[in-house]
């Protein structure tokens, strides 16, 4: 496989959580990881950057089951698998918005899920992000595809149709 033009094997298992460290790079060992993390940044990721002309800073990618668990994630993530990453531009949320309907319906990237998360008003310190992750052979056909928006009070809603710009 090709390496990534703009993203590194660091960089998709980095964690802010302490102590983690050494069981990400344990992970990100395993074989299976490794190619669906490199899969990852080639097929979503690395368009992403392209299409944006900007860095995209990975919140969070790969993720040890401990570490996972630890941070409340889905006991089913596609994170624990290296197949999906959290990431932002860390610009204005109409920019990342606008980044999130082009995934969803003008790029053509083969994502299992794209999910426009905002954690506001209850965290204002986190912000918004976009969470994608890896569709078919990954993710079974009838569940890729799948566009989503996320907040703390609505929790999960499927959107089926462009909302248009927010701003």
């Amino acid at each position: 496989m090709a390496p990534s033009r703009y993203f590194t094997i660091a960089e998709l298992i980095a964690t802010a959580q302490p102590g983690f460290t050494d069981a990400q790079r344990a992970g990100a060992a395993d074989p299976k990881i490794a190619a669906a993390l490199n899969a990852l940044a080639t097929t979503i990721l690395d368009p992403i950057r392209v299409h944006a002309k900007k860095p995209v800073h990975v919140n969070s990618a790969y993720r040890c089951p401990t570490l996972n668990a630890k941070i409340g994630g889905a006991p089913s993530s596609q994170h624990m698998s290296g197949q999906a990453a959290d990431i932002t531009l860390r610009t204005t949320e109409a920019e990342l918005w606008d980044l999130w309907r082009w995934i969803a319906w003008e790029s053509g990237l083969p994502f299992g899920q794209v999910i426009f998360e905002d954690s506001r008003p209850d965290d204002t310190t986190r912000g918004a992000w976009i969470h994608v992750s890896l569709g078919v052979p990954y993710r079974a056909a009838a569940r890729s595809g799948a566009v989503l928006t996320w907040t703390p009070g609505g929790g999960y809603r499927s959107v089926s149709a462009d909302p248009g710009p927010r701003r």
